[in-house]
C-alpha cells in the first residue's frame, strides 16, 4: 500500500471531452477501461458507443465494492448512509482505515460500509474537502470582511456538495454501471484476451510514472498515494509486452494509453529520452497525441520550487481512418518526430 494521501486519479470532462474526439469507433464491439479508478472515462465517454459492449477492470478491491455497490440497488442504502458522515478529521481517519484495512485484507466489513468509506476518501481526494476539517476556520484570517465571507462560503460550498449533490450523482452512476461489466482483477492477467482482439479499443490510464506527479523537496512524490501503484518496472514490463505483441503481429486491438510530460518556458517537451512509453513510438508504431495542451496544469520540478506547465498525452496505435471525430484539432507526433525537438 502506497504511503500518504490516497489518490484516485481524476480526469476532468475538458480531458475527457477532448479524448472522445479521436476514440476510434468504426468497427468495433468492445470498449474496455483497463484501470477503472473513479470511474470517469467509462461513465462519460461510452455514450458515444451505445452499441458497443463495455468493460471496466478494476484490481483495488475497495473500489471494486464501492462499484459493485452503485451498480446494485444498495445504492439507495448507501446515500442514506451519506447523511451520517461527519466533515471531521476523525471521520476521514475512520474511514481511511476502513479501506486500508480492507484492502490488506486485515479486516473484512460489509461492501456497503466500504463503499462509504471510499467516497469519502474519493470526495476528499478530489474535491480538496480536507481543508474544511483541517482549516475549518481558515476564513477568520482574513481582516477583508468580503474576503471573510467568501472564504468562509468556499468552505461551505465543499460540504454541501457532498451531501446535496452525491446522492443525484451516484444514481446517474448507478444508471450507468447496468451496462458495464466490472470485474475485479489487473488487467495484465488478460493480455492475449484484449491484444489479440481486432473489435476491441482498451482505454489505459494507468498510475503515472513517479517523475510524473511532481516531487517534493525530499525526492518522494507529491501524489504516491495509489493502493494499487506501478514501480518502474511494471511500466517498463508493460511496455516491453505491447512490443512483443505487436512483433509477433498479435497486436489487433486498438490502444489509448495516457501519460503526461513537463514543457518548459520555451514550449519544449522534456524528459522524452527517459520515458519508457516513448519505446511504443520507436518500436511498435504507435503515435503521441498531446490532448490537453490549452488547459495544462503545473507540477513541481524534482528540485522543488520552481513550477513547470505539464501537458496530457496520449499514444495510440491507430491512424486517421480509424476514428470519427476532429483529429486536425490536435498536435500529434510519430517516430519520425522523435529525431527532432518535440515542441507544443
Amino acid at each position: 500500500m502506497a504511503n500518504g494521501l490516497r489518490y484516485y486519479g481524476k480526469k476532468n470532462e475538458e480531458y475527457l471531452c477532448c479524448v472522445a474526439q479521436i476514440l476510434p469507433l468504426i468497427g468495433l464491439s468492445t470498449f474496455y477501461d483497463c484501470c477503472l479508478g473513479s470511474g470517469n472515462f467509462t461513465r462519460l465517454i461510452p455514450c458515444e458507443m451505445r452499441n458497443i459492449n463495455r468493460v471496466a477492470f478494476e484490481l483495488d478491491r475497495g473500489l471494486y465494492a464501492l462499484h459493485k455497490v452503485i451498480k446494485s440497488n444498495d445504492v439507495i442504502d448507501l446515500t442514506d448512509m451519506i447523511k451520517t458522515v461527519i466533515n471531521s478529521k476523525e471521520d476521514y481517519k475512520k474511514y481511511e482505515a476502513i479501506v486500508k484495512n480492507y484492502n490488506s485484507e486485515v479486516k473484512e466489513y460489509p461492501e456497503i460500509e466500504v463503499a462509504l468509506a471510499e467516497l469519502v476518501l474519493i470526495y476528499f481526494s478530489m474535491n480538496n474537502g480536507r481543508t474544511n476539517w483541517r482549516n475549518k476556520d481558515s476564513y477568520t484570517k482574513y481582516e477583508n470582511e468580503i474576503k471573510r465571507a467568501e472564504s468562509r462560503l468556499q468552505l461551505q460550498a465543499m460540504t454541501d456538495k457532498f451531501y446535496n449533490r452525491l446522492p443525484g450523482d451516484l444514481y446517474d452512476l448507478h444508471c450507468a454501471w447496468q451496462e458495464v461489466d466490472i470485474i475485479n482483477d489487473d488487467f495484465r492477467n488478460h493480455y492475449d484476451e484484449l491484444y489479440c482482439n481486432d473489435k476491441a479499443f482498451l482505454f489505459i490510464d494507468p498510475p503515472y510514472l513517479l517523475d510524473k506527479r511532481g516531487r517534493k523537496r525530499d525526492g518522494t512524490a507529491k501524489n504516491a498515494g495509489y493502493d494499487m501503484d506501478w514501480e518502474l518496472k511494471d511500466h517498463e514490463d508493460f511496455v516491453g509486452e505491447i512490443i512483443r505483441y505487436h512483433h509477433e503481429n498479435k497486436l489487433h486491438a486498438k490502444l489509448m494509453i495516457c501519460s503526461n510530460f513537463e514543457v518548459d518556458d520555451n514550449g519544449l517537451i522534456i524528459g522524452v529520452d527517459d520515458d519508457p512509453y516513448i519505446r511504443l513510438m520507436k518500436d511498435a508504431g504507435f503515435r503521441l497525441v498531446i490532448v490537453q495542451e490549452k488547459f495544462s496544469s503545473e507540477i513541481k520540478t524534482r528540485e522543488g520550487g520552481h513550477k513547470k506547465k505539464k501537458v496530457e498525452v496520449v499514444f495510440i496505435n491507430y491512424q486517421h481512418d480509424n476514428i470519427v471525430g476532429s483529429w486536425d484539432n490536435f498536435r500529434y507526433f510519430d517516430a519520425e518526430d522523435l529525431n527532432s525537438t518535440l515542441r507544443i
